[in-house]
C-alpha cells in the first residue's frame, strides 16, 4: 500500500502543473451504439493476463451473447480507437444456449493481436460444458474450429482465461463446486496441465479469477469460498513452478464478498479487487498482493451510500507524465435508478460522468478494454447493455488517457538496442526520437535496472528532461521532446537500458 501512497503523493504534487489539455482529454465521450435491433447482453473484453504490460494494440476483440428465442450465440467484433472496425463474427451459433464468454490474447510485444482464445459455457450436451476457439492472425480463416475444454460429468461455469506465452493459455472455472485450473496450447488444442485446485475443500468454491506475474513466473488464482454463515469469502492460491501450489490464503473474509478483477501497480504488484457488503451496502475494496509476499488487506477504494458493483479498471502503473493514471467504471444502484459511473482516476481528480440505464430493477453488465493505441495515448472503451423496446442493445463510451509522449511503432522485435538520431534536427519547437529495445529486463537480471531511461541534458551536462523512465516490452519506440522555455543551443539525449547506453546530439534553433 506504501507504493500506492507514494504515487498518489507524487500525483498530487504534479497535478497542478499538468497542461490544461491533459484535463480536457480526460473526459468521457458521448454514448454511442455498438449494436442495435438484437438482444445483445454480457459484453466482455479480454481479462488482464499479466501483472505488467505497457503495450498498446491497434484494436481489441469485444465478445457478447446474442439471444434469439430459447437459443443464444457468442459473437465477436473488433473495436479500435473509433469504435467497431469490422463485421460481426459468429463464434458459435448451433441452436443451443451459449453464454459467459471469456477472452484472452497475446498483445505483449506487438501492436496487433497475434493469438487469442475465447471460451464459453454451452448446454449442447445436456449439461453446462466449456468449449473454446483459437485465433491466429496468420491463419485463414483466423478463427479455428470449435473444440471442447471440459465435457466431463457435472456442470461447469464461470470460465476465465489468460495468455501465457506463444500459443499457450491458462484457464480457471468452476466444476462440481471446485476450482479447476488448466493450461493448453490453443493452436494444437492440447491440454498441457490439468488440476483441481480445491480438491480437498468441502465448501462451495466458485467464480475464479486469474493473472500471471510475467517477471517472476507466478500464477495467481482467486475465488469465492462459502463460509459457515452462507456468505462468501475470497481466497487466493499461488504457484511459482508447477505443479506446486501454495495453500489457500485469505483475500477478504468479513461480510459477503464477490470476486471482481485484478488491477496492477508498481511493475510486479497486483491488487485483487472485490465487492463486499460488510458496511451494509455493496462497496468496492481491494487487497494488495505484492510479489514479495507481504500485503495490505481490505482497503476501500470506492465507498458509496448506494450499492455499487461490476467494477472494471484500466491502469498504467508507471507513467512518465502522470503516475497512477487510469480509467474505471462501475454500476451504481440507488432506490430509483441504475447508472454506470465513469471516471478517469480513482481519487477523483478528474471529472466523473454517468449514464442512466433505467430504474433500480435493471440488470446491466459493463466491460472495459485494455487500451487501444491512439498516437501516444490510449483509448479506453466501456461497453454495456441497455434495454430498448424489445431489444437489449450494446452501447459504449470512451475516454482518451494520456500516458506520456511514447508509443510503440513496430511489430518486429529488434535484434539490437539502438538509439536513432532525432528528427527534425535542428528543430523548433519539438523533435522526435526513435529507439529499439530487444529484451525485457527484469529486476533480478544481471543487467540490473529494469527501467528504460531516456534523458535530455544541456551542453553543461545538466539534466533538462526525463522523456522515458519505464519498463518496456521489446519493440521499436518513438517519443517526442518539446520545451518552449529552452534557449537555442546544443543538447544531448541519452538512452540507458540495462547495460546499454548511447548518447546523441541535437540542436534547437529559435
Amino acid at each position: 500500500m506504501m507504493n500506492k501512497l507514494f504515487y498518489f503523493v507524487i500525483y498530487c504534487l504534479i497535478f497542478f502543473n499538468i497542461d490544461n489539455a491533459f484535463s480536457q482529454m480526460q473526459v468521457w465521450q458521448p454514448v454511442r451504439n455498438v449494436t442495435h435491433g438484437y438482444i445483445d447482453v454480457n459484453p466482455t473484453f479480454a481479462t488482464k493476463s499479466t501483472s505488467y504490460s505497457m503495450n498498446l494494440v491497434n484494436w481489441e476483440f469485444l465478445a457478447f451473447e446474442r439471444h434469439s428465442g430459447t437459443a443464444s450465440k457468442i459473437c465477436v467484433i473488433k473495436m479500435d480507437m473509433n469504435g467497431q472496425t469490422d463485421t460481426l463474427t459468429n463464434i458459435i451459433n448451433d441452436g443451443f444456449i451459449n453464454r459467459n464468454p471469456a477472452l484472452c490474447y497475446d498483445c505483449l510485444y506487438s501492436t496487433v493481436i497475434n493469438n487469442a482464445l475465447i471460451v464459453w459455457e454451452t448446454n449442447k450436451n445436456g449439461r453446462w460444458d466449456i468449449y473454446a476457439r483459437y485465433y491466429s492472425s496468420t491463419s485463414s480463416p483466423a478463427w479455428g474450429n470449435v473444440f471442447p475444454i471440459d465435457i466431463t460429468s457435472y456442470d461447469k461455469s464461470a470460465p476465465k482465461c489468460i495468455f501465457l506465452s506463444g500459443t499457450n493459455f491458462a484457464l480457471a472455472y468452476m466444476r462440481n463446486n471446485k476450482i479447476v485450473y488448466k493450461e493448453l496450447n490453443g493452436q494444437t488444442q492440447v491440454i498441457t496441465y490439468d488440476t483441481v485446485l480445491t480438491s480437498n475443500d468441502t465448501s462451495i468454491c466458485r467464480n475464479p479469477n486469474l493473472i500471471m506475474n510475467n517477471s517472476y513466473n507466478k500464477k495467481y488464482v482467486t475465488y469465492e469460498r462459502r463460509k459457515a454463515d452462507n456468505n462468501y469469502a475470497i481466497y487466493i492460491m499461488t504457484s511459482g513452478t508447477l505443479p506446486t501450489w501454495q495453500s489457500p490464503d485469505t483475500v477478504a473474509y468479513v461480510g459477503n464478498n464477490r470476486n471482481s478483477v485484478f488491477i496492477t501497480y508498481n511493475y510486479n504488484d497486483i491488487s485483487s479487487v472485490f465487492e463486499s457488503n460488510r458496511n451494509g451496502k455493496w462497496n468496492i475494496y481491494c487487497t494488495d498482493i505484492p510479489y514479495s509476499g507481504s500485503r495490505t488487506q481490505d482497503t476501500v477504494i470506492k465507498s458509496n451510500i448506494y450499492n455499487v458493483s461490476n467494477f472494471s479498471s484500466f491502469m498504467y502503473p508507471i507513467i512518465t507524465d502522470a503516475p497512477y493514471t487510469q480509467a474505471f467504471s462501475y454500476v451504481r444502484k440507488s432506490t430509483d435508478s441504475t447508472k454506470i459511473i465513469f471516471g478517469s482516476n480513482l481519487y477523483n481528480y478528474y471529472p466523473k460522468d454517468s449514464t442512466t440505464i433505467g430504474d433500480s430493477s435493471k440488470s446491466v453488465k459493463a466491460a472495459m478494454n485494455l487500451g487501444v493505441m491512439s498516437g501516444f495515448d490510449a483509448v479506453i472503451w466501456t461497453v454495456f447493455n441497455k434495454d430498448s423496446l424489445t431489444y437489449s442493445n450494446l452501447y459504449a463510451r470512451k475516454v482518451i488517457i494520456i500516458i506520456g509522449d511514447i508509443k510503440k511503432i513496430g511489430n518486429t522485435v529488434p535484434d539490437n538496442y539502438e538509439l536513432s538520431q532525432n528528427y527534425p534536427n535542428p528543430f523548433n519547437p519539438s523533435t522526435n526520437i526513435k529507439f529499439n529495445i530487444p529484451l525485457l529486463s527484469f529486476p533480478h537480471a544481471p543487467s540490473g535496472n529494469p527501467l528504460v531511461v531516456l534523458k535530455v541534458y544541456n551542453i553543461l551536462g545538466k539534466e533538462i528532461s526525463t522523456l522515458v523512465n519505464e519498463k518496456l516490452s521489446p519493440g521499436m519506440y518513438e517519443t517526442k521532446f518539446s520545451n518552449n522555455q529552452l534557449p537555442s543551443g546544443i543538447y544531448f539525449y541519452t538512452l540507458t537500458a540495462g547495460k546499454f547506453t548511447d548518447t546523441k546530439r541535437m540542436i534547437l534553433i529559435k
